[in-house]
């Protein structure tokens, strides 16, 4: 397995690792039963433009996980996560919250042997949260 790849795998086990040890909604926040969350990821770069759109669900049993995927599919150490504003929307008790992210990953694994050139996926979110 060659460094690249290693790093990858390195990654993603720690993507997983963090999912798995996350708290169920409910156990984190025991007041929310539920969570939509919509997102929008946009991926402009030279070659072509990348956008993708979702809404899901998520119920007071699924973890409180929201590390969004980003879609460039060659960037390493993306940081698309939305756990701390999903956090403090709930301690002040709102019921939206919307905002932007940029993905701070590297764009490729040579821009990662460089320490240049972020990803720049731009993450757009609206989140409605219930409350018991």
């Amino acid at each position: 397995m060659g460094k690249e790849e290693k790093l990858r795998q390195q990654d993603s086990t720690q993507k997983w690792e963090s999912f798995k040890n996350s708290l169920t909604i409910s156990e984190e926040f025991p007041n929310v039963t539920k969570i939509v969350l919509k997102t929008s990821l946009d991926y402009p770069n030279a070659f072509s433009e990348a956008k993708e759109t979702s809404q899901k669900e998520y119920f007071s049993d699924s973890k409180f996980h929201f590390e969004i995927e980003c879609i460039n599919r060659d960037c390493l150490y993306s940081s698309l996560n939305l756990n701390n504003d999903l956090r403090n929307a709930i301690r002040s008790r709102l019921k939206n919250v919307h905002g932007k992210v940029i993905c701070k990953g590297y764009n490729t694994y040579g821009c990662f042997e460089r320490k240049s050139g972020r990803c720049d996926t731009i993450l757009e979110f609206e989140a409605t949260i219930f409350y018991s």
